[in-house]
């Protein structure tokens, strides 16, 4: 049984790899898996699990962290292929994602918010690009510029 749970678990890491490929609009490695594939909800599971099976605060925060740039790796790939359908849920993942790994910096007693602040700017800066592929105040629009606002509400907690 062990064994078996074991060779499901390692099934699941390995969907949940990511594949990087140059992404002409933005210059961003691409995700492997995405939203709308059907191997999605087992890269999703392999998450949740790896996340669980993390139990050093610091690596699982860092794991967090990796997850804020896979969500907008994802927002990437629907913006570049127009799959509209998929923005507003993509766009909730990644603002979750996000307060969930600043939540878990904010636990840390040795925190590195100037990186973090960093990383939000750069995605800050992807995410003006993404929501600029659209006509302002657009349902798709607004969706984007609400992760903005995540970011920099995110960012204010920490500095």
């Amino acid at each position: 049984m062990l064994k078996t749970l074991a060779i499901i678990i390692g099934i699941l890491f390995i969907s949940a790899n990511i594949a990087y490929a140059n992404n002409d609009s933005f210059n961003l490695p691409e995700e492997k898996i995405n939203p709308g594939s059907t191997l999605y909800p087992l890269k999703r599971l392999s998450e949740k699990i790896q996340s669980k099976l993390i139990f050093s605060k610091v690596r699982n925060v860092n794991f967090q962290g990796d997850l804020v740039e896979r969500r907008l790796l994802e927002l990437n790939f629907i913006v570049k292929n127009k799959y509209l359908s998929s923005l507003e849920y993509s766009s909730q993942r990644f603002s979750a994602q996000a307060g969930v790994f600043i939540d878990g910096l904010d636990s840390l007693e040795n925190k590195d918010s100037g990186t973090t602040l960093q990383r939000f700017s750069n995605y800050e800066d992807i995410l003006n690009n993404l929501r600029d592929q659209f006509p302002a105040n657009s349902s798709q629009w607004l969706l984007l510029q609400q992760n903005i606002d995540t970011l920099n509400i995110l960012s204010e907690k920490i500095s």
